[in-house]
């Protein structure tokens, strides 16, 4: 789907930029989301928007600008995986389940190999939803889905989210109609001019599910993009667009961060752009070194030996 998307894009002439990803949410001058910072391989830009919809998996935008997601219950959780392969692969606690219509992908001769179209489900523990742990489990099932006939794979996991953001309506009712469904549940509450569209919505974990089908999510990503175009449209000018200085999410556990002397200077910015102002902040310090190398290639990989060989403590 997405392939075909950027091919029209392209087709049409359309700019776009691939590998953007949401860092922080902009503020007007009520304190209230006015769009977002992005960053990609050109750096960070602003990007200002009268309404936001977070259409990310687990509400990135939406928990950094302070909606409330609900208490993530630990447990043991389902995860499911797409393996195309001429085995099926096989680990203890895994179900796989051989669909019924084959797939393949170009081989290194260039022609195509068939290949059989597996769906696996794993059961794994979770005791929270950060980062870290999600990126575990992630490792976890490529490992136990792993067989050397591989032809392709699922990017990501299916996964639904058991802790919702709380919304301005809680939807009860388990019925799965997207195009009647209350949009109530995809407004995070206590923060206006925003949208969440996916998994994340106040809704029972059955509809939720449901959702991550292709129809009903386009059904209710066309209902929220009109209804946030209504909204755009009666929102007033904004005023006092900025990267604000508190910052909801903190320092992870082990990561300090201190003041350092000095200013970023970005020349690479076009002086013809418009700018967002920028309140002083704090960024976390991830690690400390004597010798960081930037780039891990041809040279930088035996320069950071080199340095480390002369008794200094190297990062690449």
């Amino acid at each position: 789907m997405k392939k075909t998307f950027d091919a029209a894009l392209l087709q049409a002439g359309v700019p776009f930029l691939t590998g953007c990803f949401a860092t922080e949410p902009l503020l007007d001058a009520d304190g209230n989301v006015a769009g977002a910072v992005v960053a990609n391989k050109s750096g960070r830009q602003a990007v200002v928007a009268k309404v936001v919809i977070d259409a990310t998996e687990r509400a990135e935008v939406c928990r950094m600008a302070g909606a409330q997601a609900r208490p993530f219950p630990a447990g043991t959780y389902t995860f499911s995986r797409m393996v195309i392969a001429g085995e099926a692969p096989k680990a203890d606690g895994m179900t796989v389940t051989e669909l019924s219509r084959r797939s393949g992908a170009p081989g290194k001769d260039k022609e195509k190999k068939e290949g059989r179209l597996f769906a696996c489900e794993i059961a794994l523990p979770m005791t929270d939803d950060s980062p870290a742990s999600l990126a575990a489990i992630e490792q976890k099932a490529r490992d136990l889905t792993f067989v050397p006939s591989v032809l392709d794979s699922a990017d990501r996991l299916f996964f639904v989210p058991p802790n919702p953001l709380v919304g301005e309506k809680t939807v009860t009712d388990t019925a799965t109609n997207a195009a009647t469904m209350d949009l109530g549940a995809f407004r995070p509450k206590g923060l206006p001019h925003v949208f969440v569209l996916g998994a994340m919505a106040d809704v029972p974990r059955s509809v939720a599910r449901a959702l991550l089908e292709p129809a009903r999510a386009m059904t209710v990503g066309e209902r929220i993009g009109a209804a946030a175009a209504e909204e755009a449209k009666a929102r007033g000018a904004l005023t006092g667009v900025r990267l604000a200085a508190n910052v909801t999410a903190r320092p992870a556990e082990g990561v300090r961060a201190q003041d350092i002397p000095g200013t970023i200077s970005v020349s690479y910015i076009a002086t013809s752009s418009a700018t967002v102002p920028t309140e002083a902040r704090e960024l976390p310090e991830l690690a400390s070194c004597d010798v960081l190398v930037i780039g891990a290639g041809t040279g930088g990989s035996p320069a950071a030996i080199a340095a480390g060989r002369q008794g200094v403590k190297v990062i690449v």
